[in-house]
């Protein structure tokens, strides 16, 4: 009896002494997901939620994570982790209800997760507090202004601005979805490839020089606050409204040299955003 005493101590010992597997910060599982499942941007939603079991894999990973193991995290682990988890949920929420009883229209793909709660590394979470108050760290403030009220959600200062490019809410004028996990070794390059990208891709933004006005996807109207106070260039724009300066110095430097050329020998007046009109397309289907 004395033995098997010792024997269960020994078991129970050794079993409190095992390691918890640490978070893979690679993202395998995601990497994987999205080399089947996403062309050029081309979500392939049909295919995957019939072969999804990797993919709720994955949200269990996103799931077991404790909190107190991502006080170790590095800041880039922090956000390679938030980036790809908000976009698989995004991937989630969409294949969960696909297809959609009106064709190939997302409505609102903000209506589909307003209310969804996860509980991803001890807390819990919504897409909207995934990219507003952890990625964008944003301070809600109201504003009443006689009788308009508003609300000032800037990001705040010191933080990438490049992220909010990385960030897909599955239509066609979000940000693309990439076909690979952003990971903390390279995260710097993927974020810096992603707004090269975009900001090259006229379906994005288009500089017309004779207007002085430049075409740019609604996405960046959503988070069009956040880059008034972006720190670069500051000579440059200074005839343009203070609300426009910033977003129009952060996409100046991405443009190609011809273009930023053709916007530097028309700076004696104002420069304009034409926002386009929001296209809530799914960006994919089968």
């Amino acid at each position: 009896m004395k033995r098997i005493f010792l024997i269960s101590l020994g078991f129970i010992f050794v079993t409190w002494a095992m390691p918890v597997q640490a978070f893979d910060h690679n993202h395998r599982l995601w990497q994987a997901e999205l080399s089947k499942y996403v062309e050029g941007g081309y979500v392939h939603y049909g295919a995957w939620k019939r072969n999804r079991a990797n993919l709720d894999r994955y949200r269990e990973q996103l799931e077991s994570v404790g909190m107190h193991e991502t006080t170790r995290w590095s800041q880039a682990q922090h956000q390679a982790f938030w980036i790809n988890t908000f976009n698989a949920l995004v991937v989630t929420t969409i294949i969960d209800n696909y297809p959609f009883k009106l064709g190939s229209k997302v409505v609102s793909v903000r209506g589909m997760y307003s209310d969804k709660r996860w509980t991803i590394a001890g807390q819990k979470v919504s897409l909207d507090g995934i990219r507003d108050h952890i990625l964008r760290k944003t301070e809600i403030r109201y504003l009443f202004i006689s009788d308009v009220a508003g609300r000032n959600t800037q990001m705040r200062r010191g933080l990438d601005l490049r992220v909010l490019l990385s960030l897909c809410d599955a239509t066609i004028t979000s940000a693309p979805l990439r076909s690979e996990a952003y990971v903390a070794k390279r995260l710097n390059q993927q974020l810096e490839d992603q707004a090269r990208s975009i900001i090259h891709d006229k379906n994005y933004v288009k500089v017309i020089a004779s207007r002085k006005t430049v075409v740019i996807g609604n996405h960046f109207k959503l988070f069009k606050q956040d880059f008034r106070n972006y720190p670069e260039y500051p000579a440059l724009f200074e005839k343009s409204s203070a609300r426009d300066r910033g977003l129009l110095r952060f996409l100046f430097h991405y443009l190609p040299r011809d273009v930023q050329d053709a916007m530097l020998s028309k700076q004696n007046s104002p420069w304009r955003f034409d926002f386009q009109s929001g296209n809530r397309s799914l960006n994919g289907g089968e």
